[in-house]
């Protein structure tokens, strides 16, 4: 994986984080946009842990490059800005996930494992206080539903939205995997995404995030 980051700083401490990770392996640094761009040409990484903040070219749309070249390489946008404008800009450029730099060490190692695995989850990689912050928070408008959600739906959605497996969901609402699995497949055609990553931004920019999981 490859770390891009302006600040030596930043990037010493994410090093520290992953180096002694015997299924992690750092292969390379970058300090600005247009670098991130030629090292991931370069070297071919599995995923880019990317500062939105780059010089010359921001992290966001060196992500955009890297991923039109290399659909393979994964991006984690990771950033001090816990700002929900930033994380949609974030999930449309294609980044696979959203790390604050205030995350702690194994919030960092599990973003990474699980960006590598391909199983990122929505509370995986924003905190559920962040998740509270951004339901409060303003929110730009949105591509509405094609249909409306059912009163059941939008309690599946908002449980999505907060992390939790399609099991979780059975038991949270007492409804078979098979019915969880129905309604997941009818609000992501609603919705108009493929994935539970996107269904629980829609969610939040929709305003239906509501209480935590029982």
């Amino acid at each position: 994986m490859i770390i891009a980051d302006r600040h030596e700083l930043a990037r010493a401490g994410l090093l520290s984080v992953l180096a002694d990770q015997d299924d992690i392996e750092v292969i390379g640094e970058a300090t600005t946009g247009p670098e991130a761009i030629a090292l991931s040409e370069r070297l071919g990484p599995d995923l880019v842990l990317m500062d939105i903040d780059m010089p010359d070219i921001d992290g966001l749309a060196a992500a955009r490059t890297i991923m039109e070249a290399h659909p393979s390489t994964k991006v984690i946008i990771i950033t001090m800005l816990e700002d929900l404008n930033c994380v949609l800009e974030a999930l449309r450029a294609g980044a696979t996930g959203y790390l604050l730099k205030s995350s702690t060490r194994l919030q960092i190692l599990s973003a990474v494992r699980q960006a590598l695995d391909g199983d990122m989850r929505f509370q995986s990689w924003l905190s559920p206080q962040f998740i509270e912050r951004l339901a409060r928070a303003p929110r730009p408008t949105p591509d509405r539903p094609t249909g409306p959600l059912t009163p059941r739906e939008r309690e599946v959605l908002s449980l999505i939205a907060w992390g939790q497996t399609n099991s979780q969901i059975s038991g949270i609402l007492g409804i078979s995997v098979t019915t969880v699995k129905g309604h997941v497949e009818r609000i992501f055609a609603k919705l108009g995404v493929t994935n539970r990553t996107e269904a629980a931004m829609q969610a939040v920019a929709l305003g239906l995030i509501e209480a935590k999981p029982r």
